[in-house]
């Protein structure tokens, strides 16, 4: 769970690596903070440039529990936790294509690579691989991620931006990025 968060964190650049201090709240879906009694109370936001540390800074609270770690098999909180086991369910795939965490981080990531690549369509698909696998990508998965670019811009109507979005969603969402072999 924090592994996955912390490299969508890693790929889009965000990621702060400082060790030790105060723990974080970033933003809770409304859904979740509905669930509690004070939902305007129950989890003040921490300032937006804490909310890239590790998620190992996430600060825990066993009514209110943040949807990704959770879907994702985070450590039970409310006893002790020796082993975690690795589960694979539907849950986590809606999280990773629908979740407002995944779709920020995607949106962030799209932005570096226009940053770091600029109007270069297949460099950033490259780099998006590279950042995402950790491996240079093969010529046939540039060529399809151009392809799905395009597509979204000819057929669905999107721009440029907002097709790149789409593709790093699709890159986060990569069996590489979710699973160690």
């Amino acid at each position: 769970a924090e592994e996955l968060r912390d490299g969508m964190l890693a790929a889009n650049g965000t990621i702060d690596l400082r060790l030790g201090g105060e723990g974080i709240r970033p933003p809770m879906p409304s859904e979740v903070l509905a669930t509690s009694s004070t939902p305007d109370s129950v989890w003040p936001l921490t300032p937006e440039e804490t909310w890239s540390r590790r998620s190992l800074y996430i600060l825990q609270k066993r009514s209110l529990q943040h949807p990704l770690l959770v879907v994702f098999d985070s450590a039970d909180i409310d006893s002790p936790c020796p082993v975690r086991f690795s589960t694979v369910q539907p849950t986590q795939a809606l999280s990773m294509l629908n979740g407002e965490l995944v779709i920020r981080e995607a949106r962030l990531l799209a932005r570096r690579l226009e940053r770091e690549r600029p109007g270069d369509l297949r460099g950033q698909v490259a780099l998006g691989r590279l950042l995402v696998g950790g491996r240079p990508a093969e010529a046939e998965d540039v060529e399809e991620a151009v392809a799905f670019v395009e597509e979204l811009e000819a057929v669905e109507g999107r721009s440029r931006g907002q097709a790149r979005e789409n593709l790093c969603l699709v890159l986060f969402n990569l069996n590489e990025f979710l699973y160690v072999d």
